[in-house]
């Protein structure tokens, strides 16, 4: 069970959905890492980053649990990967239909650096994050548009929780054109 005591930051933020995430992550039993000393980590070394994934989906109206923080890579991640490593997590990097994903993690939990391919589709991405929070700290989070790209993207290659992202995403009001426009351009 997550300990309150050991973050008050999380009753400081108790009114975000960056926390209702992580407590509910870590809500159940008793994992040896926490998403919130992930969260911690990863706000230490990403700068400025761009949210994706749960994190992201909770931001448009739909907290669900999460075991990682997803981010839009942009540029090279080395240094963050190194730094990640040297705090004792695990790194493996996976190919996607349009990108890699750099895959960190500590016990079950971890940071998934997503690299996209496309760059005139990152530009796009880059262009439209709105505003967020993750505990006391502003982050930029890919829209809601985006965010059903990736999603259905991802849910063509497999299905589980992007596709119910996916499903939940869908009924709320989104920019349909620039949504059919990059799924016809990903051929999805």
């Amino acid at each position: 069970m997550l300990d309150l005591k050991k973050f008050p930051i999380l009753a400081e933020t108790a009114h975000t959905y960056a926390t209702e995430v992580l407590i509910l992550a870590d809500a159940m039993g008793s994992a040896p890492v926490t998403l919130v000393e992930v969260m911690q980590d990863f706000l230490k070394i990403v700068k400025n980053p761009i949210i994706a994934g749960g994190f992201a989906v909770a931001h448009h109206g739909f907290v669900r649990g999460t075991l990682d923080i997803d981010v839009i890579s942009i540029g090279s991640t080395k240094d963050e990967i190194e730094s990640f490593k040297s705090l004792g997590y695990k790194h493996e990097s996976v190919r996607i239909s349009n990108g890699v994903i750099d895959l960190l993690t500590k016990a079950n939990k971890g940071v998934d650096f997503i690299h996209i391919d496309d760059d005139q589709f990152l530009a796009s991405m880059i262009k439209r994050t709105v505003v967020g929070n993750m505990l006391t700290q502003p982050v930029r989070v890919i829209s809601i548009e985006d965010l059903i790209v990736l999603k259905s993207i991802a849910a063509k290659e497999r299905s589980g929780k992007d596709t119910w992202d996916l499903e939940k995403l869908l009924v709320m009001p989104y920019d349909k054109d620039y949504v059919e426009k990059w799924l016809h351009h990903f051929k999805v």
